[in-house]
């Protein structure tokens, strides 16, 4: 095997990872249809509260979906990920997004769809289960992942709708049932400013973080603003093989146009498991328990006179499909001790995903949408589709996070270097969830504030 070396400086890594959803906003004047439940009223089934409105059913068991359905809703996820990675990356930059928490949004926002608007939200995610089974599977995902890698893993979901906006029952019911969530009401077109406070305090309860102006997601300005779907998860881990401080120090790393730089750079020697194939180089670095772990890829090949667009990175990403992550996956494998170093780095991005979406297949949802599962209101799309993201590594840990806003609106042996540009995927070990996946292209590189 050809070696080459990822040196990673950290010790004691606690890996913070954050899920911000920062969720789907609703706005609209449609006219209204049929019956649906708002704060004016309540069944036996549906509570209300000062403030909520909740159905009562109980959170649905796991066993509700079969493990083929979870399986295929793993694929499909992953299916997506490297999609909008592939869009994402276009722009040569540092990147980092959490597929797992925007498909758990748009799962909900998928689930109050109807017709050709549902249909193509599945196309844009990769769908391949039948409508009506999506949500079993993603509240059977949800809750393995919480149980197998709890305490390190939390995540929550909230729905946030403007007060007097009517909901079906079987949707409130489904809310409960498969996303343990209910509608907590907001005065959005009367107090944006307090109700988008209420929502970005929630987020930051979720994953830890303390709330700030300057920090918190920013909601829609669309009129009126009916609603704000929002999921949060938090990662907060150990790794399974510290860094020692003292090995880190400047180190060169090549940029995608050839630009030699130096960076400060980790370093560890320990068995990791390695995977090698024709044009990449990969390590598994585990965190504390081995439930979870960050996968970092490595292109490999000559170094073209004239580097392509991109670089190597593009050009690798382009040729990387769910059925050769899983290769590079199932190829890991121990070959005694491995040198790995890796730079430390430290950005954000604030991700406008509506032109990927679109792309993918997502077109009426952002212009004439059917929302009839979700409510009797006519009228209702989606405004945008954002996400906030950001991922620091460093000697003591790797915090990371990402808030992401849909607004609907009416209207190997040896060593490994990671020197150049490299892929990483922040996975569930058992079920191969990618929880994050983002792109180190210059490690200096701040990103978007």
């Amino acid at each position: 095997m050809n070696r080459n070396r990822i040196r990673s400086r950290a010790r004691l890594v606690t890996a913070y990872i954050c899920l911000l959803m920062l969720g789907v906003i609703l706005a609209g004047c449609g006219a209204e249809g049929g019956e649906g439940r708002s704060a004016a009223g309540e069944n036996e089934k549906t509570h209300l509260t000062p403030g909520r409105i909740y159905s009562t059913v109980d959170r649905a068991p796991a066993e509700e979906a079969s493990a083929e359905e979870v399986e295929a809703l793993v694929a499909d996820s992953q299916a997506f990920a490297l999609d909008l990675l592939t869009r994402l990356s276009a722009d040569g930059r540092n990147l980092v997004f959490s597929p797992w928490g925007l498909l758990t949004a748009l799962g909900m926002t998928h689930d109050g769809a109807r017709g050709s608007t549902q249909q193509e939200i599945a196309t844009a995610l990769h769908l391949s289960l039948p409508s009506e089974r999506l949500p079993m599977a993603v509240n059977a995902r949800d809750l393995a992942l919480a149980e197998s890698a709890s305490p390190e893993l939390h995540s929550a979901t909230a729905f946030w709708a403007q007060d007097g906006t009517p909901f079906h029952e079987d949707y409130l019911d489904l809310l409960a049932r498969y996303y343990g969530s209910g509608v907590t009401v907001a005065d959005f077109n009367g107090d944006r400013e307090g109700a988008s406070r209420m929502v970005a305090e929630w987020l930051a309860r979720e994953i830890g973080r303390e709330f700030s102006a300057e920090w918190a997601p920013p909601v829609s300005d669309a009129y009126p603003l009916l609603c704000v779907l929002t999921s949060a998860v938090r990662l907060d881990a150990l790794w399974a093989h510290q860094f020692d401080p003292a090995m880190t120090q400047p180190r060169p790393f090549t940029l995608d146009d050839g630009t030699e730089i130096s960076v400060d750079t980790m370093s560890i020697t320990t068995d990791f498991l390695v995977s090698e194939g024709q044009d990449y180089q990969a390590v598994e670095l585990p965190y504390a328990g081995n439930t979870l772990a960050f996968l970092a890829v490595l292109p490999t090949g000559s170094v073209a006179a004239t580097p392509p667009t991109g670089g190597s990175l593009t050009a690798f990403e382009e040729s990387l499909t769910p059925e050769k992550l899983a290769a590079i996956v199932d190829g890991l494998a121990g070959d005694g001790l491995t040198t790995v170093t890796m730079p430390r780095f430290n950005f954000q991005r604030n991700l406008d995903l509506e032109p990927s979406l679109t792309a993918m297949g997502m077109t009426t949802a952002f212009s004439d949408g059917d929302f009839s599962g979700m409510t009797p209101t006519t009228g209702w799309f989606i405004d945008g589709v954002a996400q906030q993201a950001y991922i620091e590594v460093t000697e003591q840990g790797t915090k990371a996070g990402a808030a992401t806003e849909v607004t609907i609106a009416g209207g190997i042996g040896g060593s490994i270097e990671l020197n150049r540009p490299f892929l990483f995927f922040i996975r569930h070990v058992a079920s191969g969830v990618l929880l994050f996946v983002g792109e180190v292209r210059d490690p200096r590189d701040p990103g978007q504030q």
